[in-house]
Order: structure tokens, then sequence, then C-alpha cells
């Protein structure tokens, strides 16, 4: 084996702080599942990527796996000045997920993948090397990381004005519009307005509590509903359709079953009656 490449317990391994905003398969997810099989039957196939602080850069799955099964963690370091390129590309194999979901996750990588870059060329100038980078010799831009990405640089400004929002907003409601990015259920353009929704809701609520009336309120919002869809122009109408998006960004899960339901009903008896 390569001196680089040595056995640890799964409990030695931290997760390298680039790693904080990229999702991981919940443990009674049946992807994570499998891969718990897969290591049991087939052994461990590829070896963990950590630094040199010991913090896994790239297989954080297989080392929880590895420790739901009680064995350790063969393991493989790679130089510090690697690790944000070896995050960059392992996101790029996430190509599952929407343009926006991808920038979001990109946007913190930036600044790693620039310096990066210029660790790189000055350990090569120290050597004597010619200082060529990986992205052709210039090093990485926004440009191109936005075209790495898949995504416009417009796209790749908007995701980084949704962390900048995410940034203020406390932990439940950035982690809950955080996984909803994720998702595909809301783009990036629309963050800001729902942190801004999640801020209000409390002051809306309690306005509301005091006057006990949630049945009758709701009743009479349907009918206005259609009433504003009705008699808006399309300028308006796209406006609503945005304001749909981040306000219903913040609604119960249930809700939204139930108007997902209805909707459906009502489109079936609508098609019905048209026929």
């Amino acid at each position: 084996m390569s001196p680089t490449v040595f056995t640890l317990p799964a409990s030695d391994l931290s997760d390298h702080p680039l790693l904080a905003h990229i999702p991981m398969w919940p443990k009674d997810s049946e992807e994570f599942k499998s891969l718990r099989e897969s290591l049991r039957s087939d052994g461990q196939l590829y070896e963990v990527l950590i630094d040199s602080g010991r913090r896994v850069v790239d297989g954080r799955n297989r080392r929880n796996a590895l420790a739901a099964l009680a064995q350790s963690v063969r393991c493989r370091e790679v130089a510090d000045e690697e690790v944000s390129t070896i995050v960059f590309r392992t996101l790029m194999q996430r190509r599952h997920l929407c343009k926006g979901a991808r920038a979001f996750l990109a946007v913190p990588l930036v600044k790693p993948l620039i310096d990066g870059a210029i660790a790189r060329k000055l350990a090569c100038l120290k050597r004597g090397d010619s200082p060529v980078t990986a992205s052709g010799g210039d090093g990485p831009t926004l440009e191109r990381i936005a075209r790495d990405v898949g995504v416009s640089k417009d796209t790749l400004d908007r995701a980084r004005e949704a962390h900048i929002a995410l940034a203020k907003a406390p932990e439940e409601i950035r982690l809950a519009i955080t996984a909803r990015v994720l998702s595909g259920d809301l783009d990036v353009e629309q963050v800001g307005k729902s942190v801004a929704n999640y801020r209000e809701q409390p002051t809306k609520t309690a306005r509301l509590g005091l006057r006990q009336e949630h049945d009758r309120l709701f009743r009479l919002a349907v009918p206005k509903l259609v009433l504003h869809w009705t008699e808006a122009n399309e300028a308006q109408r796209a406006k609503i359709h945005e304001d749909l998006d981040s306000g219903l960004a913040t609604a119960p899960a249930e809700l939204l079953e139930e108007l997902h339901r209805a909707s459906a009903k009502a489109l079936k008896n609508l098609r019905e009656g048209t026929q």
C-alpha cells in the first residue's frame, strides 16, 4: 500500500468544513442501507479521502456505513491544496440536482477553489515546475466555475445572494429553506423572500390567533385568490407565481398535501365537465 493509504477508526474521522452544506444520506434511507450491505458483502473497494487533519474530503457516507458495521475505514490522504477541487468534482457528480441546487452547493467552494489554484501554482514555482493549473493555465474564475457547474454566472450570483440571506436567519429557518432549495422546490431567487416570510410568520400567526377564526378566514381567502388571479394581467400573474413559490415555502407539509389533493380533484372535475 502507498504510504498515504492507511486504516483508521471511523470515530477518528471528522468532516471537512467545506462539506458542511452538502447533504448526506440519512441512515434510514434506502441508499444508505444498500451501501452498508454492499460494504458488508464486498468490503471497502474505494478509500475514503481525507486531508492532513483527518477530515473527510470525499466518502462520508462510506465512513458512516463502515461505522455502522463497526469496521475501520481505509483512507487515503490528499494534499490540502487539492481539497477544494476534490469536493467540487464530487459535487459535479450530483447531476440529478437542478441547476439552482448545484449553484447553491457550489457557492461556498468558489473562494477555496481560487485559493487552492494559487497554492498549487506557488508550490509548482517552489519546485521549479511549470505552474500549469487544472483549469488550463489561469486558474478558476467565476465564469469557469459557473460553466463547470452547468449554470450561468447570473445564477451563481443569485445563489451567492441566497447564502447571504440565509446567513442572517436562525438555524431552523436556514435548514428548512436549504432543504427546499436542494430538493428543487424553491428557486435560489426566492430564498430572500422565503427568509422574510419565515421571520414574519410568528407575527402573522399571533395576529390571527387573537381572532380564533381560522376556518372562516380560510374560506374567505380562497375566493379572494380566485378573484385576484382572474382579474390579474399577464405581468401580475407572473408576480403571483413568484409569490406563491416563496409563500408556500413556509407552509406545513399537511397543508401542501391538502392543497395538492384539492387542486387535483378540482382539475379532474374541470376536465370531466369540458368533455
